[in-house]
């Protein structure tokens, strides 16, 4: 059996000893740490907002999510500002006097003469104000639009046609023909007033049509208003032989006749010495064209003697009607 020397045996036994600290020693230092990430994390987790120190600026983009800012004890507080598309926080010491154009001048905020803001700048800041800028900018814009046309009513008595010339009847009918319209164009120009890019006001400055509308022309068929009857009459107090001639509106429409009535298809213009006011009469030409039954309500200056004018519904009419004879059957005279 081999005998190990006692001073080889304590040095062996304090070598394993020490290795056994070491080993100990280890395993707490790795706790300790443990525990301190375990520490730091929860306090991070208690705390994603950040701490407001007076002086500090955050500033938030349009496109990003505000962050959560806590106020330090009761001495500190928030103010906002929003300008040209961007937000920012800013944190003050409640001790502080501090306006709405400090805070301007602190972002480098500059306003123009026609820049706006929600609160006069002399007024002293508070928790949670909303400070926001309107930058006003102007923008002149030409712009164009329809103008509609309108669609006019020619009144014609097409039961005239068929009492003219044959070559006077081509002519006529081609007068018939409706026409289409079509819109004009007017020129705009506008100035326009914009806060931070959106319009808030519109004024014109001029207006001017480059183009006239074309109205339409529709040619109606007035023919019903004769009142032809069955033919001339049976029984009437005389018999005149007459020239005829005819009259229309004038351009700002009915006139009014001698009598006071509104002139129209069915009155006549006489000498009062030849037919009196108000007589009840028959009209018919010698070329086959029935005016029918009528009322002489009113005169004129040409119509002397053995003349009547009669009214037809266009001055088209008019113009194919010319001077033509007939005969004036006086049913009944008036008063």
């Amino acid at each position: 059996m081999k005998i190990i020397p006692k001073n080889i045996r304590w040095q062996a036994a304090f070598s394993d000893r020490r290795a056994l600290i070491s080993l100990v020693s280890l395993i707490a230092v790795s706790v300790l740490f443990s525990i301190c990430g375990i520490v730091m994390l929860a306090a991070e987790k208690d705390s994603d907002a950040d701490e407001c120190l007076p002086g500090q600026i955050t500033e938030f983009s349009d496109d990003t999510e505000s962050k959560e800012i806590v106020v330090s004890g009761n001495n500190s507080y928030l103010v906002h500002l929003k300008v040209d598309g961007k937000e920012f926080t800013h944190c003050y010491d409640k001790d502080e006097k501090q306006t709405v154009l400090d805070l301007l001048y602190r972002n480098d905020v500059y306003l123009n003469a026609e820049d706006t803001v929600n609160y006069d700048l002399s007024v002293e800041l508070k928790p949670d104000m909303s400070v926001e800028v309107g930058r006003v900018t102007y923008e002149e814009v030409t712009e164009r639009e329809s103008i509609p046309f309108e669609t006019k009513q020619i009144l014609m008595s097409f039961a005239l046609s068929s009492s003219l010339p044959t070559s006077l009847q081509d002519k006529y009918s081609s007068r018939l023909k409706n026409t289409a319209g079509s819109p004009g164009i007017r020129e705009i120009k506008v100035k326009k007033k914009l806060v931070n890019g959106e319009v808030v006001e519109t004024t014109k400055i001029s207006s001017t049509v480059i183009q006239a509308p074309k109205d339409a022309v529709v040619y109606v068929d007035a023919s019903h208003l004769l009142n032809v009857g069955g033919g001339a009459p049976t029984n009437y107090i005389k018999k005149l032989d007459c020239e005829f001639t005819a009259y229309s509106y004038d351009e700002n429409g009915p006139s009014l006749t001698a009598s006071g009535a509104k002139a129209r298809v069915g009155y006549v213009a006489v000498d009062p010495k030849v037919i009196p006011m108000h007589s009840y009469l028959y009209v018919v030409l010698d070329n086959g064209f029935i005016y029918g039954y009528c009322y002489a309500k009113d005169t004129g200056g040409a119509i002397k003697g053995n003349i009547v004018d009669v009214f037809l519904p266009s001055d088209t009419d008019c113009s194919y009607f010319g001077r033509r004879q007939g005969t004036v059957y006086v049913i009944s005279y008036g008063s």
